[in-house]
């Protein structure tokens, strides 16, 4: 058991001096960086990373690590607003 804690101690400290160097060269940003940017709230980014709407996202334990050209190709692009009103479903509005 404690030979696999060392691996897995050793995987979280490469991945922890990873992190601070990509972010501080500006490569990637946190979550509260992309939505402060974006004007989102934390949640909508993290779910645009769950869901794999913003490409290249790494995960390391709970935290995301978004690359910052993925992330500027997912904020130009143009996306819906909230569920559809009954009136837009009643004209047959795309969904």
């Amino acid at each position: 058991m404690h030979g696999i804690m060392n691996v897995y101690n050793a995987q979280v400290t490469m991945y922890k001096s990873v992190y601070n160097i990509d972010v501080a060269f500006g490569k990637y940003i946190t979550v509260k960086e992309a939505a402060e940017e974006s004007g989102t709230s934390v949640d909508t980014i993290r779910r645009a990373c769950r869901l794999g709407h913003i490409k290249g996202v790494k995960q390391i334990g709970m935290a995301f690590l978004i690359p910052r050209d993925a992330f500027n190709e997912w904020k130009g692009k143009p996306r819906k607003q909230g569920r559809p009103s009954n009136s837009e479903k009643a004209r047959g509005a795309s969904v």
